[in-house]
């Protein structure tokens, strides 16, 4: 079940940030299910959810759903965004690069987002990114169910 993982990983960061007080919203049915390994799962969730309440200046937002592809075709989408000062084009291409950083003033070894994209790759999916409408940065993961 993908719900209980996203309430866990946000009960921890709402305590590693508590002085920020970052309100967060999650649009996902309980009864929804992610494609694989629970710990991938934490792992994903968790490395994008600790950047965007890093990055966010008050606000997060996590939505998932199934959508039809094609015929006969689903796939699951997590979106995850923030109302911070999101990333340029030229960070869009290469933050989930091993070792690189949007931001090299705040702490971070820069692996997060290559771990997270290494882990959907695995699972024959993809990481998008995008500017949030909260005006920060949105990462969407969608994966073949």
């Amino acid at each position: 079940p993908l719900r209980p993982v996203i309430d866990k990983t946000l009960a921890s960061l709402d305590k590693v940030y508590a002085e920020k007080q970052i309100e967060h919203e999650t649009d996902c049915d309980p009864e929804l299910m992610f494609p694989g390994d629970v710990d991938d799962l934490y792992e994903m969730i968790g490395n994008i959810s600790d950047n965007a309440f890093k990055w966010a200046h008050s606000a997060v937002n996590i939505h998932c759903g199934l959508h039809e592809e094609k015929e006969d075709t689903r796939s699951l989408h997590i979106t995850i965004e923030d109302d911070g000062p999101g990333f340029s084009l030229a960070s869009e291409l290469e933050i989930t690069q091993r070792g690189v950083r949007a931001d090299e003033q705040v702490p971070g070894q820069g692996i997060g987002l290559a771990v997270v994209q290494n882990i959907v790759r695995g699972y024959d999916g993809e990481l998008r990114t995008d500017k949030s409408v909260l005006g920060g940065a949105l990462i969407e993961l969608t994966f073949p169910v």
